[in-house]
């Protein structure tokens, strides 16, 4: 089955037919366009996730966080499931994003 063609296949593809054609390395090409995951890439996104996370945490405030779990008084595990909640939502965000 031929994969279907998304702009970044078509890109890579011209990164390693343009590294071919100049004798250059097409990894060493790919990695410094961006396109291949490397440990410290894959480090710096995890990093960035989890900040990104915590900037948008931070603008909430932990009752208007709490009120997706129950009208209150809340517990802490209720405060754990409202932050849990939090996460899945800001995760299905990040999906949508793509």
């Amino acid at each position: 089955m031929k994969p279907m063609l998304t702009a970044e296949w078509r890109v890579v593809s011209d990164i390693i037919r343009s590294a071919h054609r100049r004798g250059a390395d097409a990894a060493e090409e790919l990695n410094n366009n961006g396109f291949l995951l490397t440990s410290q890439l894959r480090t710096d996104l995890r990093v960035d996730t989890l900040r990104r996370l915590a900037d948008e945490l931070s603008t909430w405030r932990p009752d208007e966080i709490l009120r997706k779990v129950s009208p209150g008084p809340w517990t802490p595990a209720e405060m754990l499931t409202a932050i849990f909640m939090f996460i899945d939502e800001y995760e299905q965000r990040l999906k949508e994003e793509q």
